[in-house]
C-alpha cells in the first residue's frame, strides 16, 4: 500500500495515473499548495524540500521524491512499464 502526498499538478497526476494502471491501492494525502501546507512541521518530516510529488510506500517505509523518481521506482517494484532492456526503458 502507498501513501500519495498529492496537489493537482500535472506531477500530482502523473504518480496517480501510474498507480492505477498498476492496479495497487494508495491512500490519497492532500497538499494544499496555495494554504501554504508544503511547509508544515508534519509534512516537512515527510520531504524536508517542502515540494510534491511524495510517495510513501508503507511496505518498507521508503520515501520517493519527484514525480519521475516516483514513477521509475514504481515501474521497478512493480515489473511494469520500464522494459526488459536499456534500449526498451530509454
Amino acid at each position: 500500500m502507498y501513501t500519495v502526498f498529492f496537489s493537482p499538478t500535472a506531477n500530482g497526476y502523473k504518480m496517480l495515473l501510474m498507480l492505477e494502471a498498476l492496479a495497487v491501492s494508495y491512500d490519497i494525502c492532500h497538499i494544499h499548495l496555495a494554504g501554504d501546507e508544503q511547509h508544515l512541521p508534519a509534512y516537512l518530516q515527510v520531504n524536508p524540500h517542502a515540494k510534491i510529488s511524495v510517495l510513501l510506500d508503507n511496505d518498507n517505509q521508503q520515501v520517493v521524491v519527484e514525480s519521475a523518481a516516483v514513477l521509475l521506482y514504481l515501474a521497478e517494484k512493480h515489473a511494469r512499464f520500464g522494459g526488459t532492456s536499456p534500449v526498451q526503458r530509454w
